[in-house]
């Protein structure tokens, strides 16, 4: 009897480590990235009109971003938003519990980015229907071009 009651435990204890580790492989883990080299990457794919740089004062000025609770960022906006999309914005923050907030401003932007697109580029709404806001650990992230799959195939590759 003692080990039938032995072997059961066992098994059920077996079960339980492999249902863990199982679960926890689910999970998206952040890679350490350098969000500049992970914008060349973007560029290099052929798949973002001309960019050009947010000025750090810009973001909280006109954006809402608190830079104090950021570890790094980039974000790029194309330099003739009416008449083509593309914008770039990744943020590593080191605050954690700031990532939510930081992720509200972005889902706040994209929001007013498509209300916008209606009325100047119409043509380019389209390329706004698939973006969505991520985030991945302490990253938030956001990506619009030509080709938003093969961007986000760039950004999972690079941060997850």
């Amino acid at each position: 009897m003692k080990r039938t009651v032995s072997f059961a435990l066992s098994v059920v204890l077996a079960l339980a480590m492999l249902l863990f580790i199982g679960c926890k492989g689910n999970e998206t883990q952040p890679k350490q990235a350098d969000v500049e080299a992970v914008y060349t990457k973007l560029v290099e794919s052929g798949q973002l009109p001309s960019m050009t740089k947010v000025p750090e004062r810009d973001l909280e000025e006109v954006y809402g971003i608190d830079k104090t609770k950021l570890a790094q960022w980039t974000m790029y906006l194309s330099e003739n938003y009416a008449v083509t999309v593309g914008e770039v914005s990744i943020f590593e923050v080191s605050d954690a519990a700031y990532a939510e907030e930081l992720q509200s401003i972005l889902q706040n932007r994209l929001d007013r980015l498509r209300k916008v697109a209606k009325e100047y580029a119409p043509a380019e709404t389209a390329k706004l229907a698939p973006v969505e806001v991520h985030r991945v650990g302490n990253y938030v992230y956001m990506v619009a071009g030509n080709d938003y799959n093969a961007l986000m195939k760039i950004m999972q590759e690079n941060i997850g």
